[in-house]
């Protein structure tokens, strides 16, 4: 089975944040831009709640940067569902998670 490339992976994310009622928005660096901001940025709803979401999408293999584990970290304390995905299924069960976890009920 051939890879999928990261901007096929962002694309089956964002479809399937619309199936769940939801948005995620690309997040494009720039010399002017935050280094490490996870790639997406949205919310889905989950199980009755709205879940906001900060996505980190990497291929298969790939290892986050040391920034990108911060980010991440912050986001997650900060109260939003933050990980790294490399697909649908990873993001989905991410959430699902989270949910179950009441972690909803955190900030």
């Amino acid at each position: 089975m051939p890879r999928k490339n990261e901007s096929k992976i962002v694309d089956e994310l964002k479809e399937w944040a619309r199936n769940k009622n939801g948005e995620l928005t690309k997040y494009h660096g720039s010399p002017q831009s935050r280094r490490g901001e996870p790639d997406l940025d949205g919310f889905v709803e989950h199980l009755g709640r709205t879940v906001h979401v900060k996505f980190e999408v990497k291929i298969p293999g790939e290892e986050l940067r040391l920034l990108q584990k911060h980010r991440l970290n912050v986001y997650q304390k900060a109260g939003y569902c933050a990980g790294v995905v490399t697909c649908v299924e990873d993001a989905e069960g991410m959430v699902d998670d989270w949910v179950r976890a009441g972690k909803w009920l955190s900030n």
